[in-house]
């Protein structure tokens, strides 16, 4: 008797990366946007250090919009591969479930 974890991991052999160009350029474009938003929340704190006359004031604004920035850092790894998976790989086999054997089909038509 086979449990879920085995079919799983059964249909994860299946698939293969087409091109691994496109997953390195979505590996890259994902590791960019990561450190953007660490830049951009950190030149948010300090602003919010210069711009206020108290301490706790740059610590309030800093405490409200920081879950604006962590939660899209949280996230971003699981996207990347979900990207990855959606655009990138495919099963091989023939049987035409393949994204890319449907479009030249459907461009031959």
């Amino acid at each position: 008797m086979r449990g879920k974890g085995t079919e799983a991991e059964a249909k994860e052999e299946k698939l293969a990366v087409a091109n691994p160009k496109l997953a390195t350029l979505i590996y890259h474009c994902f590791n960019i946007a990561f450190v953007l938003v660490v830049i951009l929340y950190i030149v948010h704190v300090v602003v919010y250090y210069n711009s206020s006359e108290v301490w706790w004031q740059a610590f309030l604004a800093a405490a409200i919009v920081s879950p604006l920035f962590i939660a899209p850092l949280y996230y971003m790894p699981m996207l990347r591969d979900f990207f990855v998976k959606e655009y990138d790989m495919g099963s091989h086999d023939n049987n035409g479930s393949f994204l890319g054997s449907k479009l030249l089909a459907s461009e031959k038509a």
